[in-house]
């Protein structure tokens, strides 16, 4: 089965790459398929959608902005996300009950994954210190072995633990092509 992306995350992609300024947003659109920008502003937002899209928008942003701007717009998306029918359900419940705790946001960031995609692999969360939380991304299927996506959602939980309070630095452990990827998140 190919893996997907719930459509109201894409569609949150295409509206925030407004984060760049006017110029290099339109850059960004203008490099990404009419196609594509058609397939995802027609999508129902409950639908899914291909994660060749999403990898399709991330590379346009890595060539007009680089790594850096990947990361960027992970850090919009995780913040903005947590306002949508897709996630705020889950970040809400989970919040009132157990708090804001980084291994919390860890966890979150986890969940988060298996509700946005399918087919995409699975990911779990693990506290592996008093400041270290790993977040595992196991079984990724070939198109998700991309560091431009890898590095996307970095930013995304760099993102979540802002739009907690929380200041986390994320890092990738992942070799290119390997079907297992982990995020650090360190705070202090």
């Amino acid at each position: 089965m190919e893996p997907e992306i719930r459509a109201a995350l894409l569609k949150l992609y295409l509206e925030r790459l407004r984060t760049f300024g006017d110029e290099d947003a339109a850059s960004i659109r203008r490099d990404v398929r009419p196609e594509t920008v058609r397939r995802v502003e027609a999508a129902p937002a409950a639908g899914w959608l291909p994660i060749a899209l999403e990898i399709e928008i991330l590379h346009a942003v890595q060539r007009c902005r680089g790594d850096d701007g990947v990361r960027e717009l992970g850090r919009v998306l995780g913040r903005a996300a947590t306002d949508t029918a897709v996630f705020q359900p889950l970040v809400t419940a989970t919040l009132a009950m157990l708090g804001r705790l980084p291994e919390v946001l860890g966890w979150i960031a986890a969940k988060g994954w298996n509700i946005a995609t399918r087919n995409a692999g699975h990911a779990t969360s693990l506290r592996r210190g008093p400041r270290l939380v790993h977040v595992v991304l196991e079984d990724l299927p070939p198109i998700s072995r991309d560091r431009a996506h890898l590095l996307r959602s970095c930013g995304g939980i760099e993102g979540l633990y802002a739009w907690a309070g929380r200041a986390a630095r994320v890092d990738l452990v992942w070799e290119p092509g390997s079907d297992r990827a982990v995020f650090v998140s360190s705070w202090s």
